[in-house]
């Protein structure tokens, strides 16, 4: 039955079980389902974890809000694995009012534990942007060692050469810093015939 459905619809099967009042929310109390035992340590996973997927601070989980959290963080698994996920939830069963009350399992209860969820997605933030910045830097460092390797066999264009950083100067002085580049990395490799052609083109 699960195998014909997307990622979204079966995580709406998930959402669907969680929401036992059936009002489009979920509340922690719901949420404490993904507990196996209300151990101090477990519920403050669960705990963190509603911090994190209630983005918009609303107090409960909203249903798009929670389709939307879980796809990218099982973004990088397997189908089958994804399906495991989702039959976890479906699988699992709510615990008593009772017992959640004598947990304080109903409120966020412990400050501590909802600043530090907010730190943790924080230094999350950070980290992919700090990798989204290292990935920007390396691409353009490859750009321009293959418009070095061009240049060194005479492929390519010294005119077409884009440095890394925003060009601040005017054109011949960029060129210029191409140039020593070049020279710098490659010139055991130049002949003089094309040290001739590419240097004294103009």
């Amino acid at each position: 039955m699960l195998k014909c459905k997307t990622r979204e619809e079966l995580l709406g099967l998930a959402y669907g079980h969680l929401d036992r009042k059936e009002e489009e929310k979920v509340s922690l109390g719901d949420l404490m389902c993904m507990a196996d035992e209300l151990t101090p340590s477990e519920i403050e996973n669960v705990r963190s974890d509603f911090v994190r997927i209630d983005r918009s601070e609303l107090g409960y989980i909203a249903k798009q809000d929670y389709i939307e959290y879980y796809i990218a963080q099982l973004a990088d698994v397997g189908e089958d694995e994804f399906r495991i996920f989702v039959e976890a939830v479906l699988n699992s069963s709510h615990w008593r009012e009772g017992q959640l009350v004598k947990h304080n399992c109903l409120t966020m209860g412990n400050e501590q534990a909802k600043a530090d969820a907010e730190r943790e997605l924080l230094e999350q933030m950070q980290e992919q942007q700090r990798m989204e910045d290292a990935m920007k830097v390396d691409k353009e460092r490859k750009g321009s060692e293959k418009r070095i390797n061009m240049v060194a066999r005479g492929e390519g264009s010294m005119v077409e050469w884009a440095p890394l950083e925003p060009r601040k100067t005017n054109l011949s002085h960029g060129r210029f810093k191409a140039r020593m580049m070049v020279l710098g990395h490659f010139s055991k490799r130049h002949t003089t015939q094309k040290a001739a052609s590419s240097w004294n083109r103009r």
